[in-house]
């Protein structure tokens, strides 16, 4: 028996606010070997303090308990009650899961990869207030509440489990409900997944994960659809097993990418390897616009190449649920060098007719990008009736006060920032034109050049005043 008068976390480094905790806890430990050990609580009264607000926590107990042939687990509380029982050690109990796609995925079951899933039941629920974990634990995810039960029956070879948490919450991402459900025995084994979820201003929608395994190959769809309900994507794949490769496939029927239909190539192939990835036929086509990747080889290091032609950003804008404007036309080269060692990228990058929020930016152009041990380099240009902008150079992420950059300012017509920057200024006019450098570091960058304005103001909103320049 254990009278906790009080412990400081903030003393400890645990917490970083003054935070203390006090109660009465019983417990037991019981220790004969890494394999063989039982642990026995009961929280009679534990109280969480912070400097403005007290949590308490209702009566708990606790039990676990593990031995060469069972694992017993449970938890009884108001807010929780949870169960699991199964016929194998721990240690042995979690190696059979993560062993689990190995097995179903294996050129030969049974050869080198067992089915070693003992029987087990699990079950319970545990209702946890969002308060509570927001306070002590700031760093995790929050729930409402969390649903487990299921199930392997080895007289039947039946195996079920259903798993659900509605109401997670972490940081800017609310996920409305998750649910997990899998069924099948040694020969397959079936999955379904859903996923609601909601990135604040950037993606709401609803993701569908579904798909069996058996005679050594995985039949897998992935489903996306946007707030409304419009598809944005759809695809199915099946992966197999040869040797130490795996092996994935992209069917062609109704493969759907950004909203529309897309022809695949039918031979289509990736090949992971232990040191290797492998792309053949990766060839994607849909009303003029092309994606393709392919792999090659140079000095013994594995490489991708990337084409796009003509993709419309407009369904991006969709996906993303902005709620600006944003189309193009993307067009773009690139090459991903030694990706299993050390990556790096270069090409180049373009994107016609570029607008935003109906503004006519132009034409968007990246070119001569790359990044190579840590050294970036690249040279921007936007250029379209409204403006002529060029921005080149690069920086050392090994060397200290290297960043080189050089802004070049051909002419930009002001009255274009009318529309883009509405919330702030009004009656924008005239052109600017100047050459800015910018060295050193990003904390402390330097920062040198000219701007010359002709005929040029503005009315700033807040001031309700014109400014001419």
């Amino acid at each position: 028996d254990t009278d906790v008068e009080h412990i400081d976390l903030e003393f400890l480094n645990i917490y970083d606010e003054a935070t203390g905790i006090d109660g009465k806890v019983a417990f037991n430990i019981y220790l004969l070997d890494k394999n063989s050990f039982a642990i026995n609580s009961v929280i009679h009264e534990l109280n969480l303090s912070l400097s403005d607000t007290l949590y308490q926590m209702p009566p708990a107990e606790l039990s676990f308990e593990t031995t060469d042939y069972t694992t017993d687990f449970s938890l009884k509380s108001p807010f929780a009650n949870f169960s699991f029982v199964a016929d194998d050690d721990l240690r042995s109990v979690i190696n059979s899961f993560v062993d689990l796609p190995a097995y179903y995925l294996d050129e030969s079951p049974g050869d080198s990869v067992q089915f070693n899933i003992p029987g087990f039941s699990i079950a319970g629920q545990i209702e946890l207030p969002h308060t509570s974990v927001s306070s002590f634990f700031p760093g995790l995810p929050e729930f409402a509440e969390l649903h487990v039960n299921g199930a392997y029956d080895k007289n039947h070879d039946l195996l079920n489990f259903d798993f659900s948490a509605p109401g997670i919450r972490h940081k800017d991402i609310s996920i409305d409900s998750l649910i997990l459900s899998l069924s099948g025995s040694s020969t397959e084994l079936e999955y379904k997944s859903q996923i609601s979820f909601f990135l604040k201003d950037i993606i709401d929608g609803d993701m569908f994960f579904n798909g069996k395994f058996e005679g050594s190959e995985l039949i897998t769809n992935l489903r996306y659809f946007d707030t409304y309900s419009d598809q944005y994507l759809n695809i199915t794949a099946q992966i197999q097993k040869e040797e130490e490769n795996i092996l994935v496939h992209l069917f062609p029927e109704m493969f759907i990418l950004s909203y529309d239909n897309w022809e695949i190539n039918p031979h289509n192939q990736f090949i992971i390897s232990p040191n290797s990835f492998t792309l053949n036929h990766v060839d994607l086509r849909s009303n003029g616009q092309q994606i393709s990747l392919s792999s090659f080889t140079t000095e013994n290091t594995h490489n991708i190449e990337v084409n796009i032609r003509a993709f419309d950003l407009y369904g991006m804008e969709q996906f993303f649920s902005l709620d600006t404007l944003v189309a193009g036309e993307l067009n773009a080269d690139f090459k991903l060098m030694d990706i299993n060692n050390e990556p790096s990228i270069k090409g180049n990058l373009f994107v016609d007719s570029l607008y935003f929020q109906d503004f006519d930016v132009g034409k968007l152009t990246l070119s001569k990008f790359s990044f190579q041990d840590n050294i970036a380099h690249a040279q921007i240009a936007l250029t379209g009736h409204s403006g002529d902008i060029r921005i080149s150079g690069s920086y050392d992420n090994n060397q200290p006060n290297s960043m080189d950059l050089s802004l070049d300012i051909a002419h930009l017509d002001l009255s274009e920032l009318n529309y883009m920057l509405a919330e702030y200024i009004k009656d924008a006019r005239g052109n600017l034109n100047g050459k800015i450098t910018v060295e050193g570091d990003f904390k402390n960058p330097l920062v040198n050049g000219a701007l010359s304005f002709q005929d040029a103001g503005t009315e700033i909103k807040f001031l309700q005043s014109y400014y001419s320049l």
